[in-house]
């Protein structure tokens, strides 16, 4: 069996080089590494109690990813904060990461002027706009990273921008030799999964196919792995414009496992995604395997992701980066460019004022 559509065909469907992004995803990585390594960040570290990603989006995941890798490394809690208001712990003795790729994101922009408010210790990351301005009149610190990417293929210049900020302050311990491991291994896998290899060695296209007209449910262990859960629906939305859900073991034994029966015509239309990992304790191991025997007689097809990789960072990263093939192949697959978001530009436009002449006609909006 081939795949449905060759190199030059998938090139065709890629106007916008969300390939390109792909494969120059590790070199990604590295530059982020020499970005933030650069940057001299004003922090009192003493007084940091909790920290706080303020975020959305492509520049929120970043946050996710640091909250469960370093859920055990790390005493200080780590919260995710998506919105337009901070919570009301954040004060003087919370370290404020406001990311906005573009820094003109309106909830980062109102949440890190109440972290000003609060008098907080504040990092901003952005690759310009407003947020570079707001860092030069607060003084606070800013990493600047590269304009001119989607925010969703960023990931390694908001994630490392992160990590590393951490790092530097004596949060968590150096973390040189995981992300270098990260970085070998996504570039490993960016040649395994290349449109010039065939079906039968290529993965993320295998898993593509198998996720084609399907409605894609993923899971996995929530500890670790609720980041690469939240990435992988962000991406199949963002890129292959489609919708999936996900949900957490073991929290999803305890109500969302009773629902697999309903309605019966969707049943075989599901594709379930088990994202699986070698550290997963037993108890997690078992509850997995039971629950998809139980789902078994009902979803269309389960497919197993297994990570790669020795550090806890690299296994992680070849799971996210599988996703993020996974959902380029399922967009060339829909027949519509991975790039493009036109109902995220039309609600931005209809929210600053714009006209509903703008509007684009839905049947024309991944075509265009």
């Amino acid at each position: 069996m081939k795949f449905p559509l060759s190199p030059e065909q998938i090139s065709h469907l890629d106007p916008s080089h969300m390939l390109t992004l792909l494969t120059s995803f590790p070199d990604q990585l590295g530059e982020a590494m020499k970005i933030t390594h650069q940057v001299c960040l004003s922090v009192q570290k003493r007084a940091i109690r909790n920290v706080v990603v303020a975020g959305l989006g492509g520049s929120a995941i970043g946050g996710d990813l640091l909250r469960t890798y370093l859920v055990d490394q790390v005493e200080l809690p780590i919260l995710v904060n998506r919105g337009y208001t901070l919570p009301g712990f954040v004060g003087p003795d919370t370290l404020v990461f406001a990311s906005s790729y573009s820094g003109d994101t309106e909830e980062t922009l109102a949440a890190c002027r109440q972290a000003i408010q609060r008098r907080s210790q504040i990092i901003g990351i952005a690759s310009g706009g407003q947020l570079v301005q707001l860092a030069a009149e607060a003084n606070f610190s800013m990493i600047r990273i590269p304009a001119g990417y989607p925010p969703r293929a960023a990931l390694g210049y908001s994630f490392v921008a992160l990590l590393l900020s951490m790092a530097k302050l004596g949060l968590v311990s150096e973390q040189g030799v995981s992300l270098r491991e990260a970085q070998e291994l996504v570039r490993q896998k960016g040649v395994e999964y290349h449109p010039s290899v065939p079906l039968g060695k290529n993965e993320a296209k295998q898993c593509a196919l198998k996720l084609r007209g399907k409605f894609p449910v993923i899971y996995a262990w929530g500890h670790h792995f609720e980041a690469v859960a939240i990435r992988w629906r962000g991406q199949l939305a963002e890129n292959s414009k489609q919708l999936s859900s996900h949900h957490l073991f073991p929290e999803m034994d305890h109500n969302e496992i009773v629902g697999w029966g309903m309605p019966e015509a969707m049943m075989k239309k599901t594709a379930v995604i088990l994202l699986r990992d070698r550290g997963e304790p037993k108890p997690i191991v078992k509850r997995m395997e039971i629950t998809k025997e139980l789902i078994a007689p009902f979803a269309g097809e389960i497919v197993e992701a297994w990570a790669t990789g020795t550090s806890l960072l690299a296994r992680l990263f070849s799971l996210l980066h599988l996703g993020d093939w996974v959902s380029f192949y399922l967009a060339v697959l829909n027949g519509v460019d991975p790039t493009p978001v036109q109902r995220i530009d039309m609600l931005k436009r209809r929210l600053a004022g714009g006209s509903e002449g703008n509007r684009v006609p839905p049947e024309q909006e991944e075509s265009k």
